[in-house]
């Protein structure tokens, strides 16, 4: 949703947009981007939305709270206002909070009208009128409640049919039925089970026009067959991409990101290359530790110059005050580099690497190994006209694959040579770039280059 506010907001209103990882902003436009909290102070914005995951909201505040301005109104979207109250009243800043019940997966961004969103009473009158505002040029159904209302209102109209549809699924046979209403549920019901199955969801970008491809589904009138592919979402109403591939089929497309993951997997120098970043990171991770072992040595320091001065006979009360101050400084001080060293529990390089060979053992046919294989090693997949870019979740963590790529690999010292002809021939079709890319990936996983370099089939 970060995007869509990006979008929505940029032509009217000066925007910005924090992130961490730069690549993620590849397809952010007419904004400014912030890669630091810090740099929230000099943007000095009067509204912050924060459009993290639900897990991350309070502590999203929490970093740019020391750069804002008293006036500044924060705000976010979360789907659960539990614990956001409590914060709100005591976070020193006006607030406004928001639900907007739709998503990419589901919704059309293009026709809201039939779509809702919820306003929390509670929030600050100017963020609720600029909110209303905003969603009322969407014509999208405006509710307002509170934060207690608001939760339960979500329990119900989301949980309650999300169970029942479940149930629904489980319990009634795959086939057809006389009824309009049956058919309507098993639709809703079969789209529900298959959400999750398109692993590539919130992942996969145009790379023509930036915009987000999600999962659908058609059955073919001849034949019957049901067919799962990803779409660009401007190719549906608004027609304004004109890429090459707008669809692309699910099952080969998912095949092939599996099968570079693995690539980089099944080679020892990314096990290695992973636990040095690890480690890098960890070194540096707290700017504390160093502070508070810094502390510890200059109180121990003192007392035994104490001690010193004891042993020499000059002892009276100034001497021993100042030396159970030092003896009190320093128990104060072992406290908090144990505190801050739980905060920061140390992985040795052997655990990195343990974390990482874990995943060749995994069946890539099961759904949840593949689940598991994405969600961790996978940042974006980006379809272009003429291939396919992988960005993994490190640094210049990019796999780049095309024709030229797999004609001038060194294929035939595997006995692939043969295949790489017909590829290259045949190919005509998005599906026939990702058969391409299975192939490829299948040949050479050991003959991958080392890190950090890109690795090109």
């Amino acid at each position: 949703m970060g995007s869509f506010f990006t979008d929505l907001l940029s032509f009217d209103h000066e925007v910005a947009v924090l992130e961490k990882d730069p690549k993620r902003m590849r397809f952010i436009y007419n904004a400014l981007r912030l890669q630091n909290p810090e740099e929230v102070k000099d943007f000095n914005p009067e509204l912050v939305i924060n459009c993290v995951t639900l897990s991350y909201t309070i502590e999203a505040f929490k970093a740019v709270m020391p750069y804002l301005q008293p006036y500044c109104i924060i705000s976010d979207i979360a789907s659960v206002k539990t614990y956001l109250k409590e914060f709100y009243e005591t976070c020193g800043f006006p607030y406004v909070s928001t639900h907007p019940m739709f998503g990419p997966t589901f919704a059309n961004l293009g026709q809201l009208e039939k779509e809702n969103t919820i306003i929390i009473s509670e929030g600050d009158h100017l963020g609720k009128i600029f909110f209303k505002d905003i969603y009322s040029s969407l014509r999208l159904h405006i509710c307002e409640y509170t934060f207690e209302e608001h939760d339960k209102v979500v329990a119900y109209s989301l949980g309650i049919p999300f169970a029942s549809t479940m149930v629904f699924a489980a319990t009634m046979k795959h086939q057809d039925a006389p009824g309009t209403t049956f058919k309507r549920h098993m639709k809703i019901a079969r789209g529900l089970l298959s959400e999750d199955d398109y692993l590539l969801t919130t992942k996969l970008f145009c790379g023509t026009c930036g915009a987000m491809m999600v999962g659908e589904s058609g059955t073919s009138s001849s034949k019957g067959r049901k067919y799962h592919y990803y779409r660009c979402v401007n190719t549906k109403k608004h027609r304004t991409c004109d890429a090459k591939h707008k669809t692309v089929r699910k099952l080969p497309l998912e095949n092939a990101v599996v099968n570079a993951v693995m690539a980089k997997i099944m080679d020892d120098n990314f096990a290695e290359y992973v636990a040095d970043a690890v480690m890098d990171i960890q070194s540096r991770e707290s700017s504390v530790l160093p502070a508070l072992r810094k502390q510890m040595e200059e109180a121990e320091s003192g007392i035994t110059n104490m001690l010193n001065a004891i042993q020499m006979g000059i002892i009276n009360a100034s001497t021993k005050q100042r030396l159970d101050e030092l003896e009190e400084r320093k128990k104060d001080i072992e406290l908090q580099i144990i505190q801050e060293e739980m905060k920061h529990p140390a992985v040795s390089r052997e655990d990195v690497i343990y974390f990482v060979c874990r995943f060749r053992s995994l069946d890539t046919s099961k759904l949840d190994a593949r689940r598991r294989l994405i969600d961790s090693f996978v940042n974006a997949v980006t379809i272009f006209d003429d291939y396919i870019l992988i960005t993994f979740n490190y640094k210049e963590g990019e796999t780049r694959i095309d024709f030229t790529d797999i004609e001038s690999s060194d294929l035939q010292s595997v006995g692939g040579a043969t295949a790489t002809a017909a590829i290259h021939t045949e190919a005509k079709d998005s599906d026939d770039i990702i058969a391409a890319i299975n192939v490829a990936f299948a040949n050479t996983v050991s003959k991958l280059p080392a890190l950090p370099e890109a690795y090109r089939v």
